[in-house]
């Protein structure tokens, strides 16, 4: 029994250890489209401030926060990326799966719908900041 014990306090301490050393590692000057992976302390708060801290090319660490009601807006029923935002005068329990937006939101009958949710792979570190980019891919038809 004293080895199981001592065998799992070893290793959720390497586990603790690990986790530590890995959030401040990340590579110098390397921005990718995931903000999490130079960005960590991400917090979501009233239901629309993302709030973290990144990192910039040079490794400096930066407090930001990004207001998710000025980037995407209700589309009766369906949360989209979109400049004019506002979706918080028609959606209500907003919440963050991973790394994903969840909400309920009235539809443009009125209905509220049971949740839409909308992925934040638009969200990028660029220097420190988090900042939304959208690249479209226009496909043509032959």
């Amino acid at each position: 029994m004293k080895f199981y014990l001592v065998s799992f306090i070893l290793l959720n301490t390497f586990i603790i250890v690990a986790t530590i050393k890995l959030k401040h590692t990340h590579k110098k000057g390397v921005f990718v489209n995931n903000f999490a992976d130079t960005c960590w302390d991400i917090s979501f708060e009233d239901e629309h401030v993302l709030k973290a801290t990144c990192q910039n090319a040079e490794g400096e660490e930066f407090p930001s926060e990004l207001d998710l009601n000025n980037e995407i807006s209700n589309a009766n029923c369906k949360l989209q990326w979109d400049n004019d935002g506002g979706y918080m005068k028609t959606c209500d329990f907003c919440y963050l799966v991973q790394y994903s937006l969840h909400c309920q939101c009235f539809c443009d009958d009125g209905v509220l719908n049971q949740e839409t949710v909308l992925s934040l792979w638009p969200i990028r570190n660029h220097q420190g900041k988090l900042e939304v980019k959208i690249d479209y891919i226009i496909i043509k038809e032959r």
